[in-house]
This record gives structure tokens, sequence and C-alpha cells, in this order.
């Protein structure tokens, strides 16, 4: 009989805890049928390959709960050995790939001591690579696992699910993001204060320095630039996974309420067709208003009355004082007229008004988001 090893850090210290055998040094739990099957040798061809699946599942779930604890306990590299460990196991998941990714830029930094790329010594300065050695490389650690988690994140049809990855995602990347420009700025100050005191100890240092600080300037925007970048991309791709959920629960409500649709759809076309018949029942209505042949005579009279007044000569100030007298008073005849056609074609708007209104309501339910 083999002794019972933990499958997920090989140690040997475990504890029965409430029924079930707990690993010391991971927390990884087995069952007491786990812990026979792991501590006994040979068993049946077709049970041991149903158990090993059963074990690479119980292998994963394990996994993601000792990565997930490390990082609430901010523990990043016990949460990087077990991500690495993850992406190994289960590559097609987004979780491992970003934090993976997220983890490694982490440790990047952690492990890069502040001021190791700029030193004075004997009255001269290394600059080195300017500025802690692991930022850049932090950056780029999130930046090129992005695109391929967001893909990732694209497919998962669970909604609940496809919306933690992104706000999880999102929201890593944001605090990363604000850490590191603290850390920029933390040493965009720290080289200038290393330039000014060489620039202090040498022949010639104002100048030389000033090409220094023009330098930390520029890579200091740089660095800053990148982050941008980052939290940029990072926002592109959440909004165009929230426009795709959007898309999808607008596309399923329809699939799933098709009649309501054909119906909502019919009504519109109804109403429609009865909105034509009432315009073209308002072009109908001036002729067919009492006085209608008349109005046009007057409104013939009124043309040739202002053409004869803007004939008359500038000094023909009576004559067309008197022409107006004629145009306002054929006016005064035309009003009535105009009036009852003005009354039956509003009329008829009220009811086109009403038809249309009920329209728009049927527009705003077949787009509304779902």
């Amino acid at each position: 009989m083999k002794k019972l090893t933990c499958e997920m850090c090989g140690s040997t210290d475990f504890l029965k805890e409430n029924g079930v055998f707990v690993c010391q040094s991971c927390s990884t739990k087995y069952s007491v049928e786990e812990a026979k099957r792991m501590m006994n040798e040979g068993t049946d061809t077709a049970v041991v390959a149903g158990n090993a699946v059963a074990r690479n599942s119980a292998k994963l779930d394990n996994l993601y709960k000792v990565a997930r604890r490390a990082r609430e306990d901010a523990n990043t590299e016990q949460a990087l050995k077990f991500y690495e460990q993850l992406q190994l196991e289960d590559p097609d998941n987004w979780e491992p790939i970003f934090f993976n990714a997220y983890y490694s830029a982490i440790n990047a930094l952690n492990n890069d001591k502040p001021g190791d790329s700029v030193k004075v010594v004997g009255g001269s300065v290394s600059l080195g690579g300017n500025y802690r050695s692991g930022i850049i490389p932090a950056i780029n650690f999130i930046g090129n696992c992005l695109d391929r988690t967001f893909n990732i994140i694209e497919k998962i049809q669970e909604y609940d699910e496809q919306k933690t990855a992104i706000d999880t995602v999102n929201g890593h990347v944001e605090h990363f993001s604000a850490n590191i420009k603290n850390i920029i700025e933390n040493e965009f100050e720290r080289m200038l204060n290393e330039i000014e005191k060489w620039g202090d100890n040498v022949e010639g240092g104002f100048i030389k320095g000033s090409i220094m600080r023009n330098n930390n300037v520029n890579q200091s925007i740089h660095m800053n630039s990148m982050v941008s970048d980052l939290l940029t991309l990072v926002q592109k791709r959440k909004k165009g996974i929230d426009d795709l959920i959007k898309r999808r629960h607008f596309e399923e409500f329809w699939t799933a309420n098709q009649s309501l649709k054909t119906s909502l759809e019919s009504e519109k076309k109804t109403l429609t067709e009865q909105i034509e018949v009432h315009n073209n029942e308002i072009k109908a209505i001036p002729e067919k208003t009492e006085g209608y042949g008349e109005m046009l005579e007057l409104q013939k009279k009124v043309e040739s009355l202002t053409s004869e007044k803007k004939a008359l000569g500038i000094f023909k100030l009576k004559e067309k004082k008197a022409v107006q007298g004629q145009i306002d008073s054929t006016n005064n005849e035309i009003a009535p007229i105009q009036a009852r056609i003005d009354s039956a074609i509003r009329e008829v708007q009220k009811n086109i008004s009403s038809l249309q209104s009920r329209i728009n309501d049927i527009d705003s339910e077949l787009t509304k988001p779902r």
C-alpha cells in the first residue's frame, strides 16, 4: 500500500477533518474513497479509466480552489504557481490565462528593487535601462494575454459567468494600471533626484543633466502611454462583449416570442396603411370644402392685384393704398374658406397622430434592450 500523497503539491502531510483527508500543505481535500484509491495499486482497467476522468475533474476543481484562495489571500507566489499549473491542465480557460499573466506581472515588479537601474558612482551616473527594469515586462505580461483572454470570454454562453469574467478582468487591469502608474511616477521623481545629484558633482553637469531630464520625461510618457493602451484595449473589448450580451439577449427574447413579434409587426403595417389613407384624405379635403372653387378665384384675384401694385411707380402712394385695400378685402373673403379647410385637416391629423403614437410604441417595443 502506497503512502497517501497529495496530487496537487506532493505533500504527505494529511489530517482527517469532517470525514475527508485534508492536505496540510495546500488544503486540497480527498474523500475516503479517493484516499483508498490513491494508496492502493492495481485495479480493473475500466475502473481505472473512469476513476482517471473523475480524478482529473477533481484535480481541476481543487486547483481552482487553491488558486482562488491564494488570490483572496493576496499570496502572489502561490497564485502564480497554481495558475501556471492550471494553464497546463486547462489551457482553454480564460482564468488561468489571465491570472498567470497577471501574477507574472506582479512578481516582475515585486522582484525588481527600486533604485537598481540608476546609480551614481564616482561622479558619473549609470542610467541602465532607465527606471525599474520590471515595469515594461509587467505591462507586457498583461497586454500580451488580453486578446486571447477576451476571445475565450466572448464564447462563454452563460450570461452570469460571462459578465463575471469581463468584470474580473476589467477590475484587475484597472487596479494594476493604477498601481503601476504610481510606480512610474515614483520612478520619475527618483530619476530626477539622481540626475540632480549627478549634475551637482560633475563639470558641465547641468547641460548633460538637461538631456537626461528630457529622456526621463520621455520615458515616463512612454510608459504611461503603454498603461493607457492597456486600459483602452480592455474597455474596447469589454464594451464589445457587453454589446454582444445585449444582442444575444435581444435575439433570444424575440426567438422565444416570435408570435408577439409577428403580431406587433402586423399591427404596425395596418397602422401605417391607415395613416396613408388619412394622408390621401387630407389631400382631398380642399376640393370637398364648400367655397373651394370660389377661393381659387379669389386667390387668383389677389395674385393679380399684387402684380398690379408692384407695377405702380414709387410715387403712386394713393393708388398703391387703394390696391392694397382690395387685396386685404379679398383675403378676408378667403380666410373663412381656408379656416374650414384647416379645421377639417386638423381633425384628420389628430387621427394620424394617435396612429403614429401607437407605431412609435411598437417600434420601441421591438427595439428596446432585453
